[in-house]
């Protein structure tokens, strides 16, 4: 069975990649495992939703622009929230949601 990532895994997933520095889209895609349509229409909303920001410099010869990715300080505050949020909670990384809620409710005592 495939496990789908949510829209919110998969914002975190693109922050946690680019959180310690500058990425390309296509370190951002290999890092983060996503197709080159998922992955551009991920950045294009977290640009419009201001979580990361797109930053433009020149090549070493000042011939080429190149396009790269990062964090706000939004960004920054939204990624540490939902981590904060798993620990609480006790989510597994890697784990669908979806699953845990079902596997916590099969040991409870109500059924």
């Amino acid at each position: 069975m495939i496990i789908r990532r949510s829209k919110l895994e998969i914002f975190l997933d693109v922050l946690s990649v680019i959180k310690s520095e500058r990425k390309n889209s296509t370190n951002i895609r290999y890092s983060a495992n996503l197709s080159w349509k998922m992955l551009q229409r991920t950045v294009e909303s977290m640009v419009d939703q201001g979580l990361i920001r797109e930053v433009y410099t020149r090549d070493g010869r000042g011939n080429l622009t190149i396009k790269t990715y990062e964090i706000t300080q939004k960004g920054e505050n939204f990624a540490e929230f939902f981590k904060r949020a798993e620990e609480l909670i006790g989510i597994r990384k890697g784990v669908n949601i979806q699953s845990e809620v079902n596997s916590s409710l099969v040991g409870s005592p109500n059924t």
